[in-house]
């Protein structure tokens, strides 16, 4: 077996070179893997040995800075999230931080959470509404909000606030205020918005905040700062190498059952597969490669699994570039490509259960999916295409690419090295558009964030990447609507922006679905972006470990580790 795995290993150089440490692991849509679904209760005590690829560069998830996979794996279940989504992408609220949330008030919309009484910070404050608010308040106006703070060392004080969020939600909130000694959350919204329960992820404590700061006031590894209202708290931290996690005695809700989770930062992809093989290392969490999934399936007492997420690839068209602004061109290129062939390049490999995705809201592991295609772009027709090019008035040069008024449709087409479906989708469109007459010029950036920066300068002409999905339909807004923080490529009309604005706001969760199936019936007409198949997500655990379940909804791995637990000796 040993010799069977070296094998795998020898051929994971392109790992290596593939993974980084930067950007949102595989658009977060992590997962845990294991046998079963139910809890078991396993021993009392023990560590778990998890490798990261890179260490945190500071502790609030909240930030731009900040938001990497590590953090995200570390503070899941240390800051209180009021609401969390499910392995079969349900929402559901924190049973422990939240006595009940319900909406009492439909015009103006009304929603009263109640925090259960117990609720307290590791340093033995009680969490409040003061939380709530002031997590708000630096998320609703970002480009306007300053980070302020009562230490007078603070070092961003006065400076703009970095937050992950574009505002989306919490703009539409008129006011929050605190009754039962704070322990009552009652938030207006003016409009409403649908998706309030996605806006109370990684709460950071308010009486450090304000006194630390925002931005950088958590920065630095300090467990009287960085205090837990979870299971889990800060312990140790060995800079550069490793970082604990030990059970928070103040938590009031179920215990962790272990005595710590150890983060070991190795930023290679073949020596953590090495370390998992020498049993150091109980959890690994890299990205779907299917040399990394075949070396790790031939180990005998790991579980590992494939699933699909709710983050999906996508080509997207840059209307800026020459050519892109004219919906034939667009549609004639979606023509050419044979999904179904992009799918098994990219995905087949792995093993997962990829089909081809055909909405831009919901997933077909979701009820709510549903495909307003028609079936246009079911299969790849480069010779349909060529002949709506010309049909538009272009016409094969000497070298066969298709040019109009001295034009030639030749692109440039992104995508990040770090995203390994992405590079096989490119080189699985790349001959179909060539049949086409259609030039391609390849360009590869390291990682997401190379690739986002490219995006948000609009240096690209065709980009295949990973769109990041949610449980919240409206969390993709500002991906479509015109002006929105993530529509890089400047596509969108008054129609769309109306129907994505009474999605966001409709209460009735029925007639949101009809929404936003009605918008991805207008991108599809109008042929804004591709989509291509869900992102594959890949993790690994010990068989030694129980409770460890998948769940790739963009949640991290850590999403119920209070139950994890290591199988006991007579078992």
């Amino acid at each position: 077996m040993t010799r069977v795995l070296t094998n795998g290993l020898l051929s994971l150089a392109v790992l290596a070179a593939a993974c980084s440490s930067g950007g949102t692991k595989h658009a977060r849509a992590s997962t845990t893997a294991s046998t079963t679904t139910t809890t078991q209760l396993g021993r009392q005590g023990g560590t778990v040995n998890v490798a990261e690829l890179a260490a945190p560069h500071g502790y609030n998830v909240n930030t731009k800075a900040d938001n990497d996979p590590t953090t995200q794996d570390i503070m899941e279940r240390v800051w209180p999230s009021a609401f969390h989504v499910t392995p079969d992408f349900k929402v559901t609220e924190d049973k422990y931080l939240l006595d009940s949330a319900t909406v009492t008030n439909q015009d103006p919309q009304t929603v009263v959470m109640k925090i259960n009484p117990q609720a307290t910070w590791s340093d033995g404050v009680p969490i409040t509404a003061d939380d709530f608010i002031y997590f708000w308040k630096q998320q609703r106006d970002p480009s306007h909000t300053t980070d302020s703070c009562t230490d007078p060392t603070c070092p961003s004080n006065g400076q703009p606030v970095d937050v992950t969020s574009d505002g989306t939600g919490y703009r539409d909130i008129q006011s929050i205020t605190g009754t039962d000694g704070d322990k009552t959350v009652t938030v207006v919204f003016s409009p409403a918005f649908a998706d309030w329960r996605s806006l109370w992820s990684h709460l950071a404590p308010a009486h450090l905040a304000q006194k630390v700061g925002w931005n950088k006031g958590f920065d630095n590894f300090d467990p009287n700062v960085i205090v837990s209202g979870g299971p889990w708290r800060l312990g140790t931290y060995v800079p550069g190498s490793s970082l604990t996690l030990v059970p928070n005695d103040r938590y009031w809700g179920k215990r962790a059952r272990l005595d710590s989770i150890v983060f070991h930062f190795m930023p290679d992809p073949v020596q953590q597969l090495e370390a998992m093989q020498a049993k150091q290392i109980d959890i690994i969490d890299l990205p779907p490669m299917a040399s990394a999934v075949t070396a790790v399936k031939n180990l005998p007492d790991v579980n590992s699994e494939v699933k699909m997420g709710l983050s999906f690839e996508q080509v997207l068209f840059n209307a800026r570039s020459v050519g892109l602004g004219d919906p034939v061109v667009r549609r004639a290129i979606a023509t050419a490509i044979d999904r179904p062939s992009v799918v098994r390049d990219a995905v087949g490999p792995l093993g997962g259960n990829a089909v081809v995705d055909s909405s831009r809201f919901f997933v077909q592991d979701q009820p709510s999916y549903q495909d307003t295609s028609a079936g246009a772009y079911d299969h790849g027709d480069p010779a349909k295409a060529k002949q709506m090019l010309q049909q538009d008035g272009y016409q094969p040069g000497a070298d066969g690419v298709l040019a109009k008024a001295g034009r030639r449709l030749t692109f440039r087409v992104l995508s990040a090295g770090s995203d390994a479906a992405a590079a096989a989708g490119v080189g699985a469109l790349e001959g179909s558009l060539r049949a086409a007459g259609v030039g391609v010029v390849r360009e590869s950036v390291p990682d997401t964030d190379a690739l986002a920066a490219r995006l948000s300068s609009h240096d690209f002409d065709l980009a295949v990447l990973a769109q990041d999905g949610s449980a919240y339909p409206s969390f993709e807004n500002p991906s479509y609507a015109l002006g929105g923080a993530r529509n890089f490529g400047g596509l969108g009309n008054a129609q769309l922006d109306d129907i994505l604005f009474a999605g966001a706001g409709e209460l009735d969760s029925g007639k949101q679905v009809g929404d936003y199936i009605q918008a991805d019936k207008i991108l599809w007409d109008n042929l804004w972006t591709l989509p291509l198949h869900q992102v594959p997500t890949f993790l690994a655990a010990r068989n030694t470990l129980l409770n460890v379940h998948a769940n790739p909804s963009g949640e991290s791995p850590f999403w119920d580790s209070e139950t994890w637990a290591l199988v006991a000796v007579s078992q």
